[in-house]
């Protein structure tokens, strides 16, 4: 099961080095790189409504890269469990917690790798 792990692992960090790329300034801001995954909402406005919705165009490939990161880091980091249960305490669905996540620790990372 160890062995399953690790090979999961250093699987799940390849994909997160390719979709974040060896150029560093691929993307200026997190928001950027948060479209691209899919991870930010697309926000329409027609007269006094607005409403936001899933983003389909997006590397889709990138967007499961980051959903399964972060469903993982749950599960290994107390302070995303914690931000991911505070989530779920609002209201928000298991996959609007785990898209939650996915845009903090996206912005997080961001600022590291700059």
């Amino acid at each position: 099961m160890e062995n399953l792990m690790v090979s999961f692992l250093t699987l799940l960090s390849s994909r997160l080095l390719a979709a974040f790329g060896q150029q560093q300034d691929r993307f200026k801001s997190a928001q950027e790189l948060q479209q691209y995954a899919g991870i930010a909402p697309v926000t329409e406005r027609s007269g006094q409504k607005s409403w936001g919705h899933w983003r389909w165009q997006c590397s889709t490939l990138s967007r499961q890269k980051f959903i399964e990161w972060v469903t993982h880091s749950r599960l290994k980091s107390y302070r995303a469990n914690l931000y991911y249960l505070q989530q779920r305490e609002k209201g928000s669905s298991h996959q609007a917690a785990i898209r939650a996540l996915a845009f903090k620790w996206i912005r997080i990372v961001q600022v590291l790798v700059r």
